[in-house]
């Protein structure tokens, strides 16, 4: 054989040597009805350890679909995650996290205004633009 058949021959035998362990754990873990119970097989479908548990399962999210107040309010933590992330990017942008100008522009426009201005045109005035999605986007790993 020459070294690439040979190479693709060997990958093929342990190839196969995988399938076949991952058939037997399977058959290990089906239960009496012959199915495979969903916690197994998320585990499997995860890499996981036989020691890890299944921590969510589907119902554990039926509230987010049983009613528009609770995506309503899902939604509020996720734009004040927004907030908190762009507002704390002004203070990068100033470089230092005690910056007094911004600390000033924070106290003025988002503390101090209360009810008295707009939510959203409090903070374009802190900011000098609208809030960006971005900084939260990077510091979820997701940029």
């Amino acid at each position: 054989m020459v070294p690439r058949e040979r190479a693709l021959a060997y990958a093929e035998a342990i190839e196969g040597r995988r399938a076949s362990r991952r058939a037997r754990a399977l058959r290990a873990l089906l239960d009496g009805d012959g199915a495979l119970p969903y916690a197994a097989l998320s585990r499997i479908a995860r890499g996981a350890p036989a020691v890890a548990g299944l921590n969510h399962r589907l119902p554990h999210f039926q509230h987010l679909f049983s009613g528009s107040s609770y995506a309503a309010g899902y939604y509020v933590y996720l734009w004040a995650e927004v907030l908190d992330a762009d507002a704390y990017d002004a203070f990068v942008e100033a470089g230092d996290p005690f910056d007094a100008e911004v600390a000033q522009r924070v106290r003025r426009w988002i503390y101090a205004s209360g009810n008295s201005v707009e939510p959203g045109a409090a903070y374009e005035a802190f900011r000098g633009r609208p809030a960006s999605i971005e900084p939260m986007l990077r510091e979820r790993g997701l940029n």
